[in-house]
């Protein structure tokens, strides 16, 4: 009928328009997305199907991230729950876990972690029924950094192993990443040995990534690096890794910890480098980002 072929027709439209707006993401065109996500939400809220709705908030959530440098606001919460929401309707459970996971990573940014504990516990569970060995890795990296924020050494090195052997073997660079970052974190706790070398290791499979697309939360290996090496008095070595950490592209630091990195980034006369780099470790940790 007339009446079914519109449907359809915008049906179409709506997916065409969500996988625009997953192109610019990874082309890293944030305004580009940020007037998208804007311009179809009209259409979404018409038209769209239960999975196309999960799809397009999880778009309007990276959008969020991408506006506020990964410092997380209240609106970018709200498109996450309703991104499950969506994902619950459409009953799918691939679809499921990915929203899962997108509200828990969300929720994790925040702070929020007792709400992100249970989501990534289940939607752990769900991937491994799936068998699905992306969700799995991305599952296991970032209930390592679950841990690590709630300074619980031993569980996150466990999740970070796994991670880290499964995101190996099929070559997912990013959670290759997130996990031997937070194996480094394990070491700054324990005093180990192998801090550098699993900082390098995060470093170098996060630079393997997709031209175009830099990993933003390099905090994760940086952040204990940097305080590694201004405990041993390596500066030259520590200004890198703290310059990298003002990038535009790069989660957006509290600003005490930023004014902390300025002043160890400032060869001046004026500025006591070594109190800058006491002051950028305590509020590290205050915020825990150690």
């Amino acid at each position: 009928s007339p009446g079914e072929t519109e449907s359809g027709w915008w049906i179409e439209r709506v997916q065409i328009e969500v996988d625009r707006a997953w192109v610019l993401y990874w082309i890293d065109d944030s305004q580009g997305l940020a007037r998208l996500v804007a311009d179809i939400r009209p259409m979404v809220d018409r038209y769209a199907l239960a999975h196309q709705r999960a799809r397009y908030f999880q778009a309007a959530v990276h959008a969020g991230f991408r506006h506020g440098r990964y410092v997380i606001a209240e609106e970018t919460i709200t498109d996450a729950r309703a991104s499950l929401a969506a994902a619950e309707q459409a009953r799918d459970l691939r679809g499921l876990a990915f929203a899962r996971f997108c509200l828990a990573f969300t929720l994790l940014l925040a702070g929020l972690d007792q709400e992100a504990e249970p989501l990534l516990a289940s939607g752990l569970n769900d991937s491994t029924v799936l068998g699905d060995q992306q969700l799995i890795a991305r599952y296991l990296a970032y209930t390592s950094l679950l841990h690590r924020r709630c300074d619980q050494v031993k569980e996150a090195r466990a999740a970070a192993t796994r991670a880290a052997e499964i995101a190996q073997t099929a070559k997912l660079f990013d959670y290759v990443g997130v996990a031997h970052a937070n194996l480094c974190w394990v070491a700054w706790c324990e005093g180990g040995p192998d801090l550098e070398q699993h900082a390098e290791t995060a470093l170098e499979a996060w630079a393997r990534l997709e031209p175009g697309y830099v990993y933003p939360l390099q905090w994760l290996a940086r952040v204990p690096l940097a305080c590694h090496l201004l405990r041993l008095d390596r500066l030259d070595r520590a200004r890198v890794h703290l310059r990298a950490l003002t990038d535009k592209k790069q989660h957006r630091l509290p600003d005490g910890i930023t004014a902390a990195i300025e002043d160890a980034l400032d060869e001046g006369a004026s500025v006591d480098v070594s109190e800058a780099a006491t002051r950028f470790a305590f509020l590290c940790k205050r915020h825990r980002y150690i």
